[in-house]
């Protein structure tokens, strides 16, 4: 009985434990669809964590995108800036994490049916897998509402730094 107790020990997946102070940095990069009549395009953004208290982190995101639509050949620029609370279920090398954000948008030049700028209000989702105590790599998707007159949904692979733990 004390083999296969050890033996099962052994097998579990090696933890994870989410620390206040912790910091995140990260990239993503991935597909963006953008409604009112921009064509969906890809997108990259940079972002920043701290791990406030239990698995609660404030959260920093900036992320752009590139997009065309059919009556113009030429591209437009999608620019995000974010704020918001995510929260993280960190106690094994699989991480869930969802969260909400406010910010700002701009549209770059070219034609659009969005106003050139304005609020943004979002949640996001995803899921991280901890190599080490200081690398991860996920997948996240997240959904924006731009104003009151268009969205843009993103699907994103991430890969992130920690410390401070």
């Amino acid at each position: 009985m004390p083999l296969a107790l050890a033996t099962l020990v052994a097998a579990l997946p090696r933890l994870a434990v989410a620390a206040p102070r912790e910091w995140h940095v990260g990239g993503s990069a991935g597909y963006v669809g953008a409604g009112r009549g921009l064509r969906p395009g890809p997108g990259v953004g940079v972002y920043g964590a701290y791990g406030l208290f239990g698995s609660f982190d404030a959260r920093l995101d900036v992320r752009g995108s590139l997009h065309s639509i059919e009556s113009d050949p030429d591209e437009t620029v999608l620019v995000l800036a974010t704020a918001g609370l995510s929260y993280r279920l960190d106690i094994i090398q699989w991480i869930p994490h969802v969260g909400a954000r406010i910010g700002y948008y701009e549209v770059g030049s070219g034609a659009t049916t969005l106003p050139r700028r304005g609020a943004t209000l979002g949640v996001l989702a995803g899921l991280d897998h901890a190599f080490s105590r200081s690398f991860a790599v996920g997948v996240s998707v997240a959904h924006d509402r731009l104003s009151t007159k268009g969205s843009t949904t993103s699907l994103e692979l991430r890969a992130e730094y920690r410390w401070g733990w």
